[in-house]
């Protein structure tokens, strides 16, 4: 399950395994990610997915694009990296600062890593974000507001 995944070891343990492992393909995407991972197990990496990586290190250098999100979020993006991502980014949860063309190429980089699949579930919303709820109005039936058909026999 998604929320299993400890972000701290994903960034410093399994993310640099799977980059070398995979390292002509992560060339390939020719990009460095400022990843910013906000809440208690967050903290921020540099992807750098150039001809001098691949390789991912604690803290800030030289990058193409930031992703900001917080863990929870992180978590839910590592369930299905490549759809998840446009999700978050169009609800506001992924924040993307710098080049948008390749934080696009981001749900390629996650997919390196091999995480036991995760149940699809909404990604967390902090209950003082959720809107009130709203009551429906009344609504009279259909009925009454049809005219009533005419007695038979009359013209």
């Amino acid at each position: 399950m998604s929320s299993t995944i400890d972000v701290r070891k994903y960034f410093n343990t399994d993310l640099p395994a799977a980059l070398a492992a995979n390292a002509q393909a992560a060339r390939a995407i020719g990009a460095r990610y400022h990843m910013v991972i906000l809440g208690p197990d967050g903290g921020d990496w540099t992807v750098d997915l150039t001809a001098k990586g691949p390789s991912c290190k604690p803290g800030k250098s030289a990058a193409d694009c930031t992703i900001t999100l917080s863990d929870a979020n992180f978590r839910f993006l590592c369930a299905n990296p490549e759809v998840q991502a446009m999700h978050l980014y169009m609800s506001g949860k992924l924040k993307v600062d710098g080049n948008t063309g390749v934080a696009m190429k981001l749900g390629k980089v996650l997919t390196f890593v091999s995480l036991p699949k995760a149940t699809s579930q909404a990604p967390p919303t902090p209950k003082s974000a959720a809107p009130p709820a709203v009551p429906k109005p009344a609504v009279a039936p259909l009925a009454s507001a049809l005219p009533k058909p005419m007695a038979s026999g009359g013209r």
